[in-house]
């Protein structure tokens, strides 16, 4: 049955085979997928570039790679995060008490 519809199809001129909508789908995330996979190539392949450079530059200026491999500091977030919460609570506390010296509660 499909060959005798295939041939009439081509007999007429219409032999252009048409993709049910999940093959379209399958074949687009396939071009898109191909072409993620040339920006990331290329996007490393320039990263490469970089870090032969500055592997250059490390050793011409005499930076071993023991100072290279040097984590880097540890930061002490939590004073910065007292200064947040200070500063979040100084500024609710100014709106509270503007709010009440404006409604006349406070003389």
């Amino acid at each position: 049955m499909a060959f005798n519809i295939k041939k009439k199809n081509i007999k007429a001129g219409n032999d252009e085979e048409k993709w049910p909508a999940n093959l379209k789908i399958a074949s687009q995330r396939i071009s898109n997928l191909e072409l993620k996979n040339k920006i990331l190539e290329e996007e490393l392949r320039s990263l490469h570039e970089r870090f032969v450079v500055w592997q250059f530059n490390a050793i011409n200026h005499g930076i071993s790679f023991e100072k290279l491999n040097n984590g880097s500091p540890e930061i002490d977030r939590e004073p910065m995060l007292i200064k947040y919460v200070f500063a979040h609570i100084l500024r609710n506390l100014n709106y509270m008490l503007s709010y009440i010296y404006n409604q006349g509660v406070v003389d």
